[in-house]
């Protein structure tokens, strides 16, 4: 079972997932913007999993 901090964060991330997407809808819904709401949606995807080195050399 999820601590109480883990779903807060779970549900921050969903949170922000549903703006980046309502955000990438509304900007870049015309038929030549559209390959942009992808590249938008990618790499506020990687920024979301990103992990400074420092801090990984830690975990491991």
């Amino acid at each position: 079972m999820p601590s109480v901090h883990q779903q807060t964060t779970n549900d921050d991330k969903t949170a922000a997932r549903l703006r980046v997407e309502e955000y990438a809808v509304e900007e870049f819904s015309t038929e030549l913007l559209r390959p942009l709401g992808v590249n938008y949606r990618k790499f506020c995807a990687m920024e979301e999993t990103y992990q400074p080195a420092k801090i990984r050399a830690a975990l491991v």
